[in-house]
Order: C-alpha cells, then structure tokens, then sequence
C-alpha cells in the first residue's frame, strides 16, 4: 500500500516545488523559512492539483501532511511568533522558572514601549508642533494580480510600500515603489523618512517622534541616524527627533491598521496589472478622514546615506562599547536613538525602554569639525556609476510567459509593453 502512494507523495512533492518561493519581507535573516504568494493557501493548491492530475488519489489531508515536511509558510503574516514569548508559554514548570526573569522583563519592555508611543501621541494631540509617527514596510504585492491560477506557478513583480502613518493627524503617507526600481534598505528607508521630515516642517513642527520595529539593516544602523543628524543640522525648525524600536516580534501598532485596510482593498480587486494602477487601488483605500497620499517613487529620489554616515560618524561608532556617563552599549541591542539640534556632536541612546534617560554618546571623539563644516546632500544612490536594481532573468521570462500564448494573463499591449521593458539580467 505504501509502495502504491509513493507516486503520489512524489507527484505531490513535485507539485509544491512548481509555486514559487520568496523571503520572509522583513527580518529576513531571522527568518530560515520561504514564503509562498499570499493568495494561496493548502486548500488552493490542492485544489489546482485535482485539477492538473484528476485521476490521481490525493485527498486534502495527505496534500497538508506532506506540504508540512517543507519549511513553507504562506506570505501573510508580516511578522512570525516571537520566541521567547512561544518557549515560555509551551515551556513546562521547571523551564517556566528558569525564562522567568528573561520573560518578565521581555513583556516589560513590550509593553513600556507601547506607553511610550500613546504618551506621544497624547503629546501630539496637544500641539501641531508635535508629530509621533510609525512606519513600516508592508507585506511585498505581487503583480500582476489575477484570480488566473497560472500566476500561482509564475515569479512576479515584486512591489514595495513604505508607510507612515501619523498617529495623532491619522495621515498616512506611502513610499510605493518596486524591485525594478529600488531596493528595500536604508539608504531607501531614510530617504523615506528625510523627505517626511521635509514635510513636516514645512508644516511648522519643531519635535518629530517616531516608532518602528528593530530591524538591523534597515531600521537599526548608523545610517538613519545619519540621515536625522544631517536633516537637523539644516533645519529650521525641527530641533529634536527622536526614534523608537518596538521589541522583536511585538511590533504590532497602528501601521497595522493601515496596511490591513489597504489589503481589504486590494483583495476587493480582481485585477491589478500596473503599478500606476496600484498606486490608485491603495490612495482610495481609505476615504475618511482623508486618502492616503501615495508618492510614487523614483531613482532619483533615493540618496546614498550609508556615504554621509560614514562621513558623519566615521567607522569608529560601532567600536563604542561605552556611553559618556559609563552605560554599556550593545549596538544590535539598542531601543532608542535622539538627535537635539542644540547638541550636534552628541548621540543620545536607550538600551532599555524602562531606563529613564537618554544617554550620551560623543560622536568623533568630540570634534565638531564635520557640524562646522556641514555636509552636502547625498548623491544618488543609483547614480549613473552604481549599480542599478533589475530583475533576475528567470523572473522576467516567468512574466513575459503570462503575455502568451492564446490566452495570456497580460494581454492588453500597453501591459505588455511595460513588462517588456522591465530592467532585467
């Protein structure tokens, strides 16, 4: 009997391999597991495999157990289960006791955080001069987006939007750009958050306060801050900034409303094949109190900031062990990070939400050359010396397969045309 399932478990196996894989959006080194498109689902793909071998004796439940033996995960949830928090609730007694400590203060700092974000909020609320904010990345959107089920065994255009959403205003505001473009790194994340910074000045804002998840390499680096440093030195009115890390995995907040309310949009969409499209179905997905104001973004708009750190910061940063008052510094460990405009050779750093203040770091071993002399606005980053984004080869051929044959997926010719003329290897 087993013998007789072989070529089934086989045919099954073979089947999952067909859909392809992409990485978790964000964390992605945390992450060991791939990720399938976000419109399938076990019941889905089982039900295309009927339909591909319909003679075949492949019930639903063998399909799950053998989807199971892969490390596969379907790209919904931005963010998996923190791990201390899922050890410690399956942990028995005795494993209970010795995470305690280690658990406690976990929810400690999980939940300090989060009082620290409303009392910012409550601030805002106040005065216009306050703004407290979040931004995130969402889940990666794959176009083109079609209920045609050969799209499940095809890669596709990899979209990417940045949002940040004001928590007092309730403005949100995206960054929409896709992997053709630009990438997904910190030299894009703080060209994000500078020309918000831009904005809110202009508005009249003196203090900006903003929350995010601590994800080293795009969030948590000396490349942000850089960039906040370089934004205060120019400004002229904004004089303090300073920047939050929600702890690992409890990142949720009000960022997720907003990107959930965009995906109710986009699943009430049959169709999306263009960006440009994109960028409408996500303005109009929110009428009250106002759409979401959507910035398409371009080469141009992304600066190198990771330059400007090194100018600003020197390699030297990362070697600090120690701030000016004695406190021990962990750089991949740190919570939160304050620029003052008043101080502009200091950095100011919590490793702990519970600690009560910041603490100080002299930057350039108290030199105030570099604030002396200012520094210019960061080149290009995807000047035209540097390496521009494209995508692989073998992506560009699954696309342009869904342009032919009798009946294509893309079928109208200015569709076409532009995945056509998609940058690609």
């Amino acid at each position: 009997m087993e013998d007789e399932r072989k070529p089934v478990r086989q045919a099954i196996l073979d089947h999952i391999d067909r859909f392809p894989r992409v990485e978790s959006h964000y964390c992605r080194a945390s992450s060991t597991y791939m990720y399938l498109a976000p419109e399938l689902n076990v019941a889905k793909m089982h039900r295309l495999f009927k339909e591909e071998n319909p003679g075949m004796r492949a019930s639903e439940s063998l399909y799950m157990k053998i989807f199971k033996t892969k490390r596969l995960k379907f790209h919904k949830p931005k963010k998996d289960k923190c791990g201390l928090c899922d050890a410690y609730l399956k942990s028995s007694e005795e494993q209970k006791r010795r995470l305690e400590h280690s658990y406690k203060r976990h929810i400690e700092e999980k939940e300090r955080v989060r009082e620290i974000k409303d009392e910012e909020k409550a601030r805002a609320d106040v005065t216009k001069k306050v703004v407290a904010a979040v931004f995130d990345l969402q889940q990666v959107i794959f176009l083109p987006k079609s209920n045609r089920s050969e799209i499940f065994y095809k890669r596709r255009l990899s979209n990417y939007n940045f949002t940040i959403y004001e928590l007092s205003s309730r403005k949100g505001v995206c960054f929409l750009s896709h992997e053709g473009i630009v990438g997904r790194g910190a030299n894009e994340i703080a060209s994000y958050l500078y020309t918000f910074l831009q904005e809110k000045e202009s508005e009249g804002a003196v203090e900006v306060v903003m929350f995010a998840d601590g994800c080293t390499g795009q969030n948590k680096n000396t490349i942000v801050p850089a960039m906040l440093k370089y934004f205060l030195q120019n400004s002229k009115k904004i004089k303090r900034i300073t920047l939050y890390f929600f702890v690992t995995a409890h990142g949720q907040s009000e960022g997720d409303s907003m990107h959930s309310t965009i995906q109710r949009s986009l699943n009430c969409q049959e169709e999306i094949f263009l960006p440009a499209q994109l960028a409408t179905t996500i303005t109009l997905a929110r009428r009250n109190p106002f759409p979401y104001v959507v910035n398409e973004v371009q080469q141009h708009d992304i600066k190198d900031w990771k330059d400007l750190s090194s100018k600003i910061f020197g390699a030297g940063v990362y070697r600090v062990r120690e701030t000016d008052d004695g406190m021990k510094v962990n750089w991949k460990e740190y919570m939160a990070v304050q620029l003052r405009k008043e101080e502009p050779s200091k950095v100011y750093i919590k490793m702990s939400h519970l600690q009560e203040r910041f603490a100080p770091i002299t930057v350039g071993a108290g030199r105030r050359t570099n604030d002396k002399e200012g520094h210019e606005l960061p080149k290009p980053a995807y000047g035209p010396s540097r390496v521009k984004p494209k995508l692989s080869k073998g992506k560009w051929d699954d696309i342009v397969g869904l342009t032919q044959g009798d009946h294509p997926v893309i079928g109208r010719d200015e569709h076409i045309a532009y995945y056509m003329n998609l940058p690609h290897e």
